[in-house]
């Protein structure tokens, strides 16, 4: 019984929440890397895109900022989608932060952009994680 309690909880809390905390590690260090790396500039919003209909989300809006590196003009799409329209509207001017070898692949210099997400994931899975570890050590 207790392998079994054992391996229940090894693949339902430690499994799953130590993915989780690698992720959100991996990605926090790589956007830690980006904003330290990274060359900053200023952009401004010219549209925002339309996603595709997703369920339980709805339809969310994209910015496109351009902002000018080396004499070109360079346009990306943020992949953060969670700024108000009315708070960031056409013409705001934003922080941006790139590498100055792949320009187009920039993010807004923003918390919630670099950072957001993936704190959001690591919150979430270190109790799931730690609740395994406890569950594990009182099963032994």
């Amino acid at each position: 019984m207790r392998l079994k309690l054992l391996l229940i909880f090894l693949v339902v809390f430690v499994l799953p929440g130590l993915g989780g905390v690698g992720y959100s590690a991996w990605h926090l260090a790589d956007a830690y890397q980006r904003s330290t790396a990274g060359v900053r500039g200023t952009g401004k919003i010219v549209a925002y895109e339309r996603q595709a209909y997703r369920a339980r989300v709805g339809r969310r809006f994209c910015a496109v900022v351009e902002f000018q590196h080396a004499g070109e003009t360079v346009k990306f799409t943020d992949d953060w989608c969670n700024t108000a329209q009315a708070k960031r509207p056409i013409g705001s001017v934003v922080n941006v932060i790139y590498n100055p070898e792949h320009p187009e692949a920039s993010l807004i210099d923003d918390f919630g952009t670099l950072y957001g997400k993936n704190l959001f994931i690591g919150v979430i899975c270190v109790p799931w994680l730690l609740l395994g570890i406890v569950l594990l050590v009182r099963v032994r």
